[in-house]
């Protein structure tokens, strides 16, 4: 076998594989029973007319369009293997040439993980200025309460006694002021770590240029609109009617997130890469308990998906906390 391989800039590669004729003849036996197997003929039942007779009637190129499928499943993952190619959709195949008397020759189209070089990550992290942790304002306190006045009702005054209506952990509007106080400071930290974290992605993004094969930004925007489609439908909504209201298809949001999509995409591959130079993954114990607080919430999931998910996520986690660092 013979194997030829062309980068395209557009994130695929072609696979040009030529099977010896000699080779290529030893599927015939295996292309005639997977033919024979598919017809039916008067005389005889289905999968047991004689070779002859199937052959009359159907040609030799419907034998040798068999044995060509068989020969492209064995050689394409022999090529794919052999020149470790990271493919990650399954391939377009073009056949050549395909006869009795000549070498069998086709072409493998296929998207591939892209090959990025990583900058140093570490220094652009450490550049990045992190945002400054901000305790909340009186302002902002007196903001919430208000807010959760007003969902009690008209005319409500903010004392002691509205305090002790969320129970009895808060006898006085003071203690409530408290509760409130460490909710925002929480609320701030989590921001203020998502925001340092896109920050850090963001600088690393503008140095790497790479072109992400189609299918990984589609497949992110398909995951993004999916995930919009179960958020509504979860809060009662109707997904149709929301496309109505928002005057949009589902076409028109896969336009409008295909930029995001593409730099979610790239980031995954970043993380990735950084995940793998530096070797930092999940242990087993760390995958297992994420999947049974997932199956838990989650009974109808399949738990494959799930342990693919909460992988991902734990490797996320650990590369984002050494980019923090």
């Amino acid at each position: 076998m013979k194997t030829e391989i062309k980068k395209r800039d557009d994130g695929e590669v072609e696979i040009n594989i030529t099977v010896p004729n000699v080779e290529f003849m030893k599927y015939w036996d295996q292309g005639f029973q997977a033919l024979q197997s598919k017809v039916e003929m008067d005389g005889f039942r289905k999968g047991n007319a004689p070779e002859h007779v199937v052959v009359a009637k159907y040609g030799e190129m419907a034998v040798l369009e068999e044995m060509a499928n068989v020969a492209i499943n064995e050689s394409y993952v022999k090529a794919v293997a052999e020149n470790k190619i990271h493919v990650i959709a399954d391939p377009y195949i073009h056949i050549t040439k395909l006869s009795k008397a000549d070498d069998f020759i086709y072409m493998a189209h296929v998207a591939v993980y892209p090959e990025i070089i990583l900058p140093d990550y570490k220094k652009i992290a450490k550049s990045v200025k992190k945002e400054e942790v901000t305790t909340p304002t009186e302002e902002e306190v007196n903001t919430v309460l208000v807010e959760l006045a007003k969902g009690r009702g008209e005319n409500i005054s903010i004392d002691d006694a509205f305090a002790q209506s969320f129970g009895d952990h808060f006898p006085t509007l003071e203690s409530l002021k408290s509760k409130v106080r460490e909710n925002l400071n929480l609320e701030k930290a989590s921001s203020d770590k998502e925001k340092n974290r896109a920050a850090i992605l963001e600088e690393i993004l503008k140095s790497i240029s790479v072109k992400l094969p189609a299918i990984m930004i589609t497949s992110e925007t398909d995951r993004m609109v999916g995930q919009m489609e179960g958020d509504i439908t979860r809060m009662g909504g109707k997904w149709a009617d929301y496309l109505t209201h928002a005057g949009k298809t589902e076409e028109d949001l896969h336009i409008e997130y295909k930029d995001i999509a593409e730099k979610r995409a790239l980031s995954q591959v970043i993380l990735a890469e950084i995940a793998k130079s530096e070797k930092m993954y999940p242990t087993a114990d760390e995958i297992d308990v994420e999947v049974i607080k997932v199956m838990t919430s989650m009974p109808d999931a399949k738990e494959e998906n799930v342990k693919a998910f909460v992988t991902q996520m734990l490797m996320n986690e650990k590369v984002l906390q050494l980019l923090e660092a």
